[in-house]
Parts: C-alpha cells; structure tokens; sequence
C-alpha cells in the first residue's frame, strides 16, 4: 500500500509486506523507501537483482546444539535464517518478534567484550547467519557500536581492542584467537538499527535478509551512513567452527552459579540486585588493600542483570556514604554522585554541612583526599554565577576533548547535552 510520495519515490507502510510467503521482489516497487519514526529519516531501498544461484545452506541436523554457548537468546524452530537480531539492552518485545518475521535468534548483548566474544562464538557455528542487525536501545557499554566498529574496522592487534568504537568502558576482545574474530568479520555483516524500535520496520529489515538472490535491494540508511545490498547467499563457505566459550576452556570468565571468579546474577529490580551483590561478597570476596590503604573484600568479573531498573530503584536502608541517613538524602547524594562523575572527567562530591545537600567537590591538590578512580570536581558551583558555570563549562570541554577516550561518555550529543543542562539550571542549583 502506497501511503504518500516524496521525491517521486514511494513511501511504503512496511507492514503491509510482512505476511508469510509474501515476495518481496514482486510486491515491492523497484525503488521504494520507508519512514522511521524513531529517526524522523528515511530508509530508501532500490530493486537490485543478484545472478540467481542454487545457494548452499548448512544442513540442519548439524546444526541441533545451535547456539553451543548458551546466552539469553530466544530461537527458532530454524537455524537455517540467515539473520541474528541484536537488541543490545535487552528489548524482550523487540526480540520476539524478530523470531516472528523470521530471525534464527535474537537477544541482548550487555557487555562490550564477553558480551561480543559470546555472540562472535555463537555466530561462526552457524555458517547459515549472514546479518546481524542490532536494533532498539545500545547498552550502556556501547556494544551495539563495538559490534559495527568490529564488523567494519576489525581490531588492534596489538592491544585486542576494537578500532573506531566509542564505546566508553572496556571495548576488547582477549579471549578469543584472531583467527575466529577474522572468520566473523568475513561471515556477517551488520544492518545498525540502534534507536529504531519499531518491529515493523524491524521485521521488515528482516524479511529482506532472508529473500533470494533474485529479489535483492540495495538499502540505504543515510542515518546510519550504511549502504548495503541485502539478500541471503546462501552459507558461509566454511564449515562451522566450535569453539567453547567457558571458565574451564579459557580459564576466566563469568559463570551462572556463585564463585570467586565469575558470577552472573539475574535480578528483578535493583534493589533485589543490591541483596544478592552483597550477599555475594560475604561469602566470596577476598581480603585485599585499595591505593587508599583501607582493605575491603573484593570480588572480581560479578555481573547483575536488572530486568526493570525503573522499579524498585533504591533500596531500604541503602546509604552509600556517612552522611546519607535517609532516602532522600540516598536520593540527593545518588542525584549529584550520578551527574557529576559522568560530567566532570575528574569529579567527587561531598557533604555541604551548611545547607545540607550532597554537593559537587573539586578538593585542593596540595592536600588531596582519597575519591574512587581518583576524581576531583568543583565545589560550591551551585552557588556559582553564571559566567563562572561558563568557564567551568569551558573547562569540561577541553578536558573532554584531552581525555575523551578515557571519560565514560557514549556519545558527543549526550556530552553536550548534559553540558548545556548544566547550563540551564536555576540559581540555587541543589
């Protein structure tokens, strides 16, 4: 159905191309596009026939123990798809459907390095996948970017970490030999749908992977800057490679079960999180001495996943420093704790006795106190005059542009915009 024309292209309604057995090739106009509302852009797509060829696919039945490292992903009925959906914060909705319109697997990929190497071992055992597309929100990590950066740009070899990724945290892949990395950028290519969570046009991204040769179109997703023809062609030429991603074979990494050296918890709300964490460090953390000298157990490779972080947020009796005594001043010293670190590249925040709030710190140099990661940032600013905000401001930008590889920034819109809502807000700022 034809819902409007724009520069004498069609502009189609992709759900009306989503019934089963519809082909696309004859259904859809020779040059078409498709309107994301997410994006307020366009995806335009151009009729661009491939040489029809009988195209191998890898039998089934030896595909029975897909995936052979086991993750949060819903399956098919069908390995043979050729396309993985990737919803990197985790989007149950969105990776249903994907199954619906025809996905081998979908699910979430939290973590920029295990969460990638996971994904990298599951996909070269299937020669049958092609695309991933990764769709709907990127994880805090970035890893819907490392997979791009990955595909498109491979990795140092030298320091394992994934060339051109803005992910802000740990973007490298230790534990996997260069060989397998090199056989996944060779067998996929990735579709980048982050911030689209419309499963139509998911779904229909979708449909498009899995058609023949015959009925393959060039896709251009000018906000992604991609241009790709899709189809499926069939396997990958190589047979699959099994490579077992766990704590015994590699002799790190997380597990499903309580131990001193990987731990994965799955939890409802944060504070259900916070109970198991703690209990977890109780009864398996080691002693060990912080550069502050004080000793505290320690755990390492732990990770909690929170299926609803907006429910149950804080928890009872929970006060992360001397001076939060209640929720609220939990809530305030949270507030000030979560902006000011991520804004500053070297912040801290302490308790102003005078008017009672946890308030952003820059401590004297000469006589430095201990603060996590060792952050410094500016004291009384909420007091501050205006052209004061803009020198500190200023300053934030230089040092963002010194340090940016080191700060924990996802993107250059999220810095400037947390830098002009530092800006915007009223005199008294708390």
């Amino acid at each position: 159905m034809v819902t409007a024309i724009k520069r004498n292209i069609e502009v189609i309604n992709p759900k009306d191309y989503l019934e089963p057995g519809t082909d696309l090739g004859e259904a859809l106009p020779k040059k078409c596009m498709i309107f994301v509302k997410d994006w307020n852009s366009y995806i335009v797509l151009e009729k661009s026939p491939e040489k029809q060829i009988k195209g191998y696919k890898c039998p089934r039945e030896s595909l029975r123990n897909f995936p052979p490292n086991s993750g949060t992903y819903e399956l098919a009925d069908d390995p043979a798809s050729p396309v993985v959906l990737i919803c990197p914060a985790q989007d149950k909705l969105l990776q249903s459907h994907a199954i619906r319109f025809g996905a081998c697997a979908s699910g979430p990929c939290l973590t920029p390095s295990r969460g990638v190497e996971l994904l990298i071992t599951n996909i070269i055992y299937n020669p049958n996948i092609r695309w991933v597309i990764t769709a709907g929100k990127d994880s805090a990590h970035l890893s819907g970017n490392v997979i791009r950066c990955l595909l498109e740009h491979g990795i140092d070899h030298r320091t394992r970490r994934v060339r051109n990724t803005k992910c802000p945290t740990f973007p490298y892949l230790k534990n996997l030999p260069q060989e397998l990395i090199e056989r996944f950028r060779e067998q996929v290519k990735v579709i980048d749908l982050l911030n689209c969570k419309d499963p139509y046009v998911i779904g229909f991204i979708i449909r498009l992977c899995i058609q023949e040769p015959k009925n393959a179109f060039l896709v251009e997703i000018a906000k992604k800057e991609q241009s790709l023809k899709v189809y499926d062609p069939g396997a990958y030429a190589h047979e699959g490679v099994l490579f077992n991603y766990s704590v015994m074979e590699m002799s790190e990494g997380f597990v499903d079960s309580p131990s001193p050296v990987g731990t994965t918890f799955h939890c409802l709300s944060v504070t259900q999180a916070y109970k198991e964490l703690q209990r977890h460090i109780f009864g398996h953390g080691s002693w060990v001495a912080q550069e502050s000298t004080r000793h505290v157990l320690d755990i390492i490779s732990t990770q909690a996943i929170i299926y609803d972080v907006y429910h149950d947020r804080v928890p009872p009796e929970y006060y992360p420093t001397g001076w939060t005594t209640s929720s609220e001043s939990t809530q305030d010293y949270l507030d000030k704790y979560a902006t000011w670190l991520y804004l500053f590249p070297f912040s801290d925040v302490r308790f102003d006795n005078e008017i009672k709030k946890t308030v952003p710190f820059i401590p004297d140099k000469e006589n430095h106190e201990y603060s996590y990661g060792t952050r410094t940032t500016a004291y009384r600013v909420e007091l501050s005059t205006q052209k004061e905000r803009e020198d500190v401001a200023e300053l934030v930008r230089r040092y963002h542009e010194r340090f940016y590889e080191k700060l924990l920034f996802a993107t250059s819109r999220q810095t400037a915009g947390l830098m002009n809502w530092q800006m915007t807000l009223p005199v008294p700022w708390y």
